[in-house]
């Protein structure tokens, strides 16, 4: 076979991450649900599911911050939701909006 050039990348993946298409629900949906998980504990691994996770809070900040919000409200005491909410707020201190591997560095030690 041939090499994909990068006109068959574009041509095939035209429209998947139209806002509101399958691809962007789907990708919301797997940012709630890494969400859920980190807040059961339910990952090996820090730095394993820092990587995509920053990926996702930086393309879907709204769906971020409505997750962030419903996680805090979930909390069964006042002094539970003061905690989530102070470590939500303390994971984004000095992150960018940048996937250089020095921001996903400083990302991954504050989670």
């Amino acid at each position: 076979g041939t090499a994909a050039t990068a006109e068959d990348v574009a041509r095939v993946t035209q429209g998947l991450l139209v806002p509101g298409g399958p691809v962007d629900a789907e990708l919301r949906r797997v940012l709630n649900l890494m969400l859920q998980l980190i807040m059961a504990g339910e990952f090996n691994s820090t730095w394993s599911i820092s990587r995509p996770i920053l990926a996702l809070i930086l393309m879907y900040k709204d769906t971020y911050t409505q997750a962030q919000e419903l996680i805090v409200r979930q909390q069964p005491t006042e002094d539970r939701q003061q905690y989530v909410g102070k470590c939500f707020s303390e994971l984004m201190v000095g992150v960018t909006d940048s996937l250089q591997t020095k921001n996903r560095d400083h990302f991954t030690r504050n989670m």
